[in-house]
């Protein structure tokens, strides 16, 4: 089922819904201003995610498991095991 008319700007977890009784839309909160990719990690510190880093001789992607830990004074992340600050990658 899908609910027509919804802002494509709406925060997937601001929307409530229970479909037992019937629904209807009564209002919609949107976010006027755009996220950034700092605001981005923030939201996910501890979850696990992934590093991109090129790989030397074929130039290809390759992603590499990694925690976003903290961003305070930079970027750390745990990595293989280790905490690094400013982890080579994107």
């Amino acid at each position: 089922m899908g609910l027509e008319g919804l802002s494509p700007a709406l925060i997937q977890d601001s929307l409530l819904a229970g479909f037992d009784k019937g629904a209807r839309v009564t209002a919609i909160t949107t976010s006027r201003t755009r996220s950034s990719g700092r605001d981005v990690m923030k939201a996910n510190l501890g979850t696990p995610g992934h590093l991109v880093r090129v790989h030397p001789v074929t130039g290809a992607d390759v992603l590499v498991p990694a925690t976003l830990i903290s961003l305070d004074g930079g970027v750390i992340a745990r990595i293989g095991g280790k905490v690094l600050l400013n982890p080579e990658g994107r």
